[in-house]
């Protein structure tokens, strides 16, 4: 009987604790208008505080003024695991200001504004896919593309390392009550 009870409580933590890989498909296109509020509710789901989520508005804004730098990811019933989208600036220093700015079309570094996945599929590697397609194919071509700039919280670092990020240090944006540090990536043609 205590056998059975310690096999069945190592299965529960073990599923608790272990989240199978993501092995469906995943579809990449170009973010939509009509694409911004399924994406918001999954951003209000994985940000800790809501001024990290970008306003409706300024993802519309992107979508007009840079819809290349948009993507999202959808499962094969079409409905949106997640995405990651941004917008250029000039320098890889992350501000306030810059965070503003949506997009300057004379800029030499990509900013990323959002990466997220629906909370009930985090960890499960689905992040790291739809990163790795955006960086390596959706923007790897677009020449005038010098840098990729992020602010991350500290947990995210090394995973923004295994992207091929380097570390730059704490930032100053102050959103949210976690400090945030600065990861910077050559963009490979």
């Amino acid at each position: 009987m205590y056998i059975l009870l310690i096999v069945l409580t190592i299965l529960v933590l073990y599923y608790l604790f272990t989240k199978p890989k993501y092995n469906e498909a995943l579809y990449y296109s170009p973010m939509k208008h009509e694409d911004v509020e399924d994406i918001q509710k999954i951003e209000s789901r994985v940000y800790e505080h809501i001024n990290e989520i970008p306003l409706p508005s300024f993802v519309h804004e992107l979508i007009d003024k840079c819809p290349e730098f948009t993507m999202v990811a959808r499962n094969d019933k079409g409905v949106i695991v997640g995405a990651v989208y941004g917008g250029m600036m000039n320098g890889t220093s992350i501000t306030m200001r810059t965070l503003n700015n949506t997009h300057d079309p004379e800029g030499d570094t990509l900013t990323i504004y959002s990466v997220c996945v629906r909370n009930d599929l985090r960890g499960r590697g689905i992040g790291k896919r739809m990163c790795r397609h955006y960086y390596e194919k959706w923007i790897s071509d677009q020449t005038h593309v010098k840098y990729i700039s992020n602010v991350v919280r500290k947990r995210h670092i090394k995973w923004y390392k295994e992207l091929g990020f380097s570390y730059m240090g704490p930032s100053n944006i102050k959103i949210g009550k976690d400090p945030w540090f600065s990861v910077v990536k050559i963009n490979n043609k």
